[in-house]
């Protein structure tokens, strides 16, 4: 029987880096490129023969499933001298002792054997880590003429097939140019999924997915897109955004390549070895679009911004749709905590003036009374002020239902996220304290989340969780506890509103209080900490106070037990600030002062540094002195200063001194 799957390939020259020739199918009757490759492999080997026309053609040969024989490429396996076998491919033939011939190239060698049942499964149009094996009619393959001239030499050797097909099917966890190694894919993806996950793309509905690529798309100048690494590069983008959405984004691939239609094509020969290219065919092509190595859906938003696509409309509506999807999501967390909080509320967007009106919240249920109301209140202090000693007192207010720094509470359940003390530390400074928790009311964890919504959705399942009534949730460290921010390329302020308004929101439905810490900014060069207003000392941007309710902030004084409290926000009636002593003989509690040393301390905050506001605190913390002992503890000021100054507090009343010279506070009433 006659193999009628012979033809002809035109070999013609380019200047391909790699210098290989193209290789172009030719019809032997016209002379030209049919439009089916298929179609060019119809004759018998005689016949082929008959037309070759020195070295611009070559023999070529197409393994359809009923031909004799089928073919196997090693690429790139030859050393420089031409003849010599590099290792790997040494080791790969093996045991062969069937002819080969060495490939237009130079660089590789054609091998033909006898077809065998299951050759056309395992064959495949593609080369992978330089060898390829040819068993089907998607890839017609050249044939050195002196190879066609040994058919009858041809041997079967199965092991060396598998040889090859093992190699080439594995070659897609090996590393190769321009695509991923196995690891490399874990790290990119990784990579990329972090950043898709917040990215405004994502957070699109599906419809407007579609608008923003289109208008990306438009954005592009034709002379961009017709330049074929580029028309290329935007394909394997929009194929890569396929596996990222619902929507069919070959469809819109498929519009806006109509003009690319030749690159198609040729990219499908190159693929494939087949000029039977036909837009019907586009699925096929869609296919086989292989992810190159940093190419995703980013690099078409790259291009398209460099071209004038404009992506504020589209964060905007991101941003719109990701607000009330996360709020969505909280709702469904807090199924029985949300409905007891929400009894009688109007809802919708719109609520009508009587619905307003005839709406009653009652009155507000303060935590601590004037100072943690329901809502997100910010805690700032310098590391090591004292915060964690303080959130300790607070927690265990709370649960006993006792006063908090002489400030009435609401006792309820404690969500403590203690995640920058863990459970050791915090566990030997609630000993050391002597604490009191009710501990049917306390609940923590000590590990934070990925991300500020991942820990907004974990805060929403554990008040869930542990019954629903909690009334304080405490996050310290908010930082240590909400891991990295999901936008970075917003600015600071945006960041920090985003960062906090989910947790607003978390407290707003749930009814919680909700106080998280923050770590102050490094003070100025020469001093101990951040002066002036305190809504500037809180380490971040200016959007952290501006998202929440309230903002407190714990002061100590240099090297003493003496500290403040600043106490502000929206419901608050009133801005203050509470005086406190963290006394080591109380085990590091904080208790508000009184009498004389509250009198003492307010003003020792307003005095400037010098002489008479050393004196002043030095009497404080060091208790009834004489004048002598007084200027042996302040080495750094002359005995004059300090007497003009000692005169000035017992003038003023400050400080007196008794029959027995002792200098000390003045009682007062």
């Amino acid at each position: 029987m006659t193999d009628n799957h012979w033809g002809l390939f035109a070999i013609v020259s380019n200047d391909k880096p790699n210098g290989k020739p193209d290789k172009i199918p030719m019809d032997l009757t016209t002379g030209k490129s049919p439009v089916a490759a298929k179609s060019a492999f119809t004759y018998s080997l005689e016949e082929a023969k008959a037309k070759l026309n020195g070295g611009s053609t070559m023999l070529g040969y197409l393994p359809a499933p009923d031909s004799t024989y089928v073919g196997a490429d090693l690429d790139k396996c030859l050393e420089n001298d031409g003849a010599t076998f590099k290792d790997w491919a040494d080791d790969l033939l093996g045991d062969y002792d069937g002819p080969d011939a060495v490939t237009p190239s130079g660089q590789g060698v054609r091998i033909m054997m006898p077809r065998a049942p299951g050759d056309e499964d395992r064959g495949s149009a593609k080369e992978r880590n330089d060898v390829g094996f040819f068993a089907t009619e998607a890839r017609a393959f050249t044939v050195p003429l002196e190879l066609a001239d040994k058919l009858d030499e041809l041997v079967r050797d199965d092991g060396l097939v598998d040889r090859i097909v093992a190699r080439r099917d594995a070659a897609d966890d090996e590393a190769r140019p321009g695509l991923y190694t196995a690891e490399q894919k874990v790290a990119h993806n990784g990579e990329f999924d972090r950043k898709w996950k917040d990215h405004w793309l994502n957070h699109l509905s599906p419809e407007d997915q579609q608008a923003a690529v289109t208008e990306m798309l438009k954005a592009l100048p034709k002379e961009f897109c017709e330049e074929y690494s580029q028309w290329l590069e935007i394909s394997m983008a929009l194929h890569h955004l396929s596996v990222l959405v619902i929507w069919d984004a070959e469809t819109i691939w498929d519009q806006w390549s109509e003009s690319g239609a030749v690159y198609r094509a040729g990219f499908f020969r190159i693929r494939t070895g087949d000029a039977n290219y036909n837009p019907a065919q586009n699925r096929y092509f869609w296919g086989r679009l292989q992810p190159n190595k940093g190419v995703t859906i980013f690099t078409l938003l790259h291009h398209a911004r460099e071209h004038g696509f404009d992506i504020e409309p589209w964060r905007q509506k991101a941003e719109v749709r990701r607000r009330e999807r996360l709020a969505e999501d909280l709702g469904e967390l807090l199924t029985k905590t949300r409905k007891k909080q929400e009894s009688g509320k109007p809802e919708g967007r719109i609520i009508s003036g009587p619905d307003f009106l005839n709406y009653d919240p009652g009155a507000l249920r303060w935590v601590v009374d004037e100072c943690i109301p329901p809502g997100l209140t910010a805690l700032a202090g310098q590391m090591k002020v004292g915060k964690s000693f303080l959130l300790i007192q607070l927690a265990e207010a709370i649960t006993t239902g006792r006063d908090f720094l002489d400030m009435p509470t609401q006792r309820g359940r404690v969500l403590y996220y203690a995640v920058e003390d863990g459970v050791n530390r915090l566990r030997r400074r609630v000993k050391q304290m002597g604490v009191r928790f009710d501990p049917d009311r306390l609940s923590l964890v000590f590990q934070g989340s990925p991300t500020p919504t991942d820990l907004a959705k974990d805060i929403a399942r554990d008040i869930e969780a542990v019954g629903g009534d909690v009334a304080l949730v405490i996050i310290d460290t908010f930082k240590l506890a909400s891991g990295t921010r999901e936008d970075s390329r917003k600015n600071a302020y945006e960041q920090d509103v985003e960062m906090l308004a989910v947790f607003k929101m978390l407290a707003d439905m749930s009814g919680v209080a909700i106080l998280a810490t923050f770590h102050e900014r490094k003070p100025p060069p020469g001093r101990q900490r951040q002066t002036g207003d305190h809504f500037d000392a809180i380490s971040g941007s200016a959007g952290i106070l501006a998202t929440a309710d309230g903002f407190l902030r714990l002061i100590r004084e240099r090297e003493t037990t003496l500290g403040r409290l600043y106490i502000g926000g929206r419901d608050v009636r009133e801005d203050r600030t509470i005086n406190l002593d963290h006394s080591r003989e109380d085990e590091g509690r904080w208790s508000p002062l009184s009498g004389a040393m509250n009198r003492s301390l307010d003003m020792l905050t307003r005095m400037k540094a010098g002489a008479r506001k050393d004196i002043l605190e030095t009497i404080m913390l060091k208790g009834p002195m004489t004048r002598d002992e007084l200027r042996g503890t302040l080495p750094n000021h002359t005995s004059e200063n300090i007497q003009r100054s000692l005169h000035r507090l017992l003038e003023g009343g400050v400080i007196v001194e008794d029959e027995d010279g002792n200098l000390h506070l003045a009682m007062g009433e």
